[in-house]
């Protein structure tokens, strides 16, 4: 894996680090909050019907799709990531670190795609109902919500709980700057554990703080394998290309032994 490539994907992961350590809260505090956003998902998860989260998206579309792409873009940004950080897993053990990350990620982005759709329509369908069906389509779409919110809170923190065990374990027994990365990446895997727990005896914790702290911390430690990537990618981009010299240079070898001996 090449200097350049390398950096890129540090640049992709301090990026969505930032984007979801940072800009994420931010604009929930700043935008979302003074909007009625907190207040709506409040009363919906009270009164076990979201009509109220669907009024409150009815006249906020635009703010609708900003929060959907927060939710997406980071994800998508570092969905190579685990290809990367697969190196620092010793064995086959690698490869399969690699596919569970990959596949964590991969849910993150299609259930926050779905979200949206299932936002979207929902909130379609309460615009142009009645006040005595608006009821029902809240109901409807709390369970869609909660279904959808089982899959992406559940599943999808369990496969990012043991991807970050997998590639943190290793970090955290070498020294300087990649144990601390390592400890905050196990720091993370036990947040999404305890995420994927709570989403499932309290679905409606999807709209809470804790899986919003798992991701946050997620962030964090992106920021940090961003750094990470950044300061060692000329030294890893040469022991890569070294080794892939090496291998080149044995495959050429044994190609022309096999030319001698068959001429």
């Amino acid at each position: 894996m090449r200097t350049a490539t390398l950096k890129t994907r540090g640049q992709s992961a301090l990026f969505a680090g930032l984007v979801l350590a940072v800009v994420t809260p931010l604009f929930r505090l700043g935008v979302l909050v003074p909007t009625g956003y907190a207040n709506a998902v409040a009363n919906a998860a009270a009164a076990r019907n979201y009509a109220p989260l669907l009024e409150w998206s009815a006249g906020h579309s635009a703010l609708v799709a900003i929060t959907a792409a927060l939710d997406v873009l980071p994800f998508a940004a570092i969905i190579v990531l685990p290809y990367t950080l697969r190196r620092v897993v010793f064995g086959e053990a690698g490869r399969v670190a690699q596919w569970i990350g990959i596949a964590g990620l991969a849910l993150f982005i299609v259930m926050g795609i779905i979200d949206l759709v299932l936002l979207v329509s929902a909130t379609n369908q309460f615009a142009g109902a009645d006040s005595a069906l608006q009821g029902a389509v809240g109901g409807s779409y709390r369970l869609n919500a909660i279904g959808a919110g089982l899959v992406n809170n559940v599943l999808g923190s369990l496969l990012m709980t043991i991807w970050l065990v997998m590639v943190n374990i290793p970090l955290a027994r070498l020294g300087g700057f990649e144990r601390w990365v390592g400890f905050a990446g196990v720091t993370g895997a036990a947040i999404y554990g305890a995420a994927a727990l709570l989403a499932l005896f309290d679905p409606q914790q999807a709209l809470g703080a804790v899986i919003g702290s798992a991701i946050g911390w997620f962030g964090f430690w992106l920021i940090l394998v961003g750094i990470l990537l950044l300061q060692r990618a000329p030294y890893l981009g040469e022991d890569a290309e070294t080794a892939l010299g090496e291998s080149d240079a044995d495959t050429m070898g044994g190609e022309s032994g096999d030319q001698g001996a068959s001429s």
